[in-house]
């Protein structure tokens, strides 16, 4: 397990008949074409997860550049607190790839510095976005 702490950004989305809309629980926020939980809790990357899981929602999954622009562009707003938050990606190691934790589907977008950073070392390794950083991704 990692023991570094962040915060979280948690997504959800509901279906209603034929069409799909996002319709945003009370604590959550409509960004984009989602809607995100921004916790103020520092945790571990697994405790953030079924935390996210126990609001039947997921820790973000930014599947496109709009996206993660889209929510950079949120982050960086200043009335946003500056830390480091935890997104859904994980490193698996049997496949050498990024993956979303909660699907374990590979990603096909990545908002890292450096395109498709390979960790060195067979730990659990999980991703963040991290002011510092503009809020582009990082992982420990």
């Amino acid at each position: 397990t990692t023991t570094k702490t962040t915060n979280t950004i948690t997504s959800s989305s509901s279906s209603y008949g034929s069409m799909f809309q996002y319709v945003c629980g009370s604590e959550f926020l409509r960004l984009g074409n989602g809607c995100y939980y921004f916790s103020t809790e520092m945790t571990t990357w697994r405790n953030a997860h079924f935390q996210c899981r126990g609001r039947d929602s997921q820790l973000a999954v930014l599947s496109s550049e709009w996206e993660d622009g889209v929510m950079r562009a949120h982050l960086n707003k200043p009335q946003m607190t500056r830390l480091n938050r935890w997104l859904g990606g994980i490193y698996d190691w049997s496949q050498n790839e990024w993956v979303w934790g909660s699907s374990g589907e590979v990603m096909k977008y990545s908002g890292f510095l450096q395109h498709n950073p390979r960790p060195n070392s067979p730990r659990w390794k999980c991703v963040y976005t991290a002011p510092g950083l503009y809020f582009r991704w990082n992982y420990t």
